[in-house]
């Protein structure tokens, strides 16, 4: 099982997210995953992109970009070799890109996020209760009791997941629902 590692500011993958019951099928064939939560495979497993050191390619100080690579070999559950190349760039509006790119050796899967949190407050900041925040999307995916997704759309109105118009006022009932999931992960 996973530890309480909410994988603070790392690259997630193979797979970021759960893979019901550790498997997949891909080109008629079932691919068995290792199961690292519960009976599910949870961000890429033992052979997760968050437990291994990238390689620092290059800083470009004119478009103030960093940029890494990782050659996730195949191994006994994902197919295929994967080169992975991902740029950080802080943009002159204080915006975070993040921009990957992968090139694989056969067909895999594969879905890359990165675990970036901030605190907007600065450190030592005890609550997130007065910040607001915007998020453009009217639906969201539920997920069942061991946190799979269900495969539906649910709307947002009238839950605590509503961010469309700058919302602050609930926001402490939503860290609430995070801080339990993060909780089972």
């Amino acid at each position: 099982e996973i530890g309480a590692s909410p994988y603070f500011n790392s690259i997630i993958g193979r797979f970021a997210g759960r893979i019901k019951n550790a498997q997949f099928e891909l080109n008629g064939k079932t691919i068995q995953l290792d199961q690292n939560h519960g009976k599910h495979h949870l961000h890429g497993g033992k052979h997760q992109l968050s437990n291994v050191a990238w390689n620092f390619e290059n800083y470009n100080e004119e478009t103030n970009t960093l940029s890494f690579s990782y050659l996730s070999k195949a191994n006994e559950f994902y197919p295929g070799d994967v080169t992975i190349e991902v740029d950080y760039t802080l943009t002159d509006n204080n915006q975070l890109n993040i921009k990957y790119k992968a090139t694989t050796t056969e067909d895999t899967l594969l879905n890359l996020t990165n675990h970036a949190y901030f605190n907007l407050g600065g450190a030592g900041s005890p609550t997130i209760n007065d910040h607001v925040l915007t998020l453009n999307a009217d639906r969201y995916t539920p997920v069942d009791e061991t946190l799979i997704t269900t495969g539906k759309l649910a709307l947002v109105e009238g839950t605590p997941l509503d961010f469309r118009v700058g919302f602050g006022a609930g926001i402490n009932q939503t860290a609430k629902i995070v801080q339990i999931d993060a909780a089972r992960i």
